[in-house]
């Protein structure tokens, strides 16, 4: 469904500090970025599953052996009215995604930790 691009890099990119401090208290900053291309096989990906037509016969308790009209291959028919037609954009970007986040835990004394992060 989308051109092929050879150009989407999807770099990432993580950093954490950890801050110096007194006995039994510690603080570590973290940080990231990065960039995320979707596969593109979402709902759009079911558009070729009808091409060119779709044909299904579907045999509720069917006598075994099966008689020779049950047997035969369902018809296939190229003539409206068909029951979907799903069609792309030419024109379609691959889907990208960018990401950032944030943390700072916080460590004071035995007992006490403390977490605040934002993505």
């Amino acid at each position: 469904m989308y051109e092929t691009t050879y150009g989407n890099v999807a770099p990432r990119v993580g950093v954490a500090y950890q801050f110096g401090g007194a006995p039994n208290w510690e603080a570590v900053l973290r940080g990231g970025f990065g960039i995320f291309y979707d596969l593109g096989d979402g709902s759009l990906g079911g558009a070729s599953s009808y091409f060119p037509s779709n044909a299904v016969r579907i045999i509720a308790l069917a006598p075994f052996p099966l008689s020779a009209a049950n047997a035969a291959s369902p018809p296939i028919t190229t003539s409206p009215p068909v029951a979907t037609i799903l069609v792309a954009d030419r024109h379609l970007s691959l889907p990208r995604t960018y990401e950032w986040n944030a943390a700072l835990e916080l460590k004071a004394g035995v007992n006490f930790r403390l977490s605040v992060a934002q993505t």
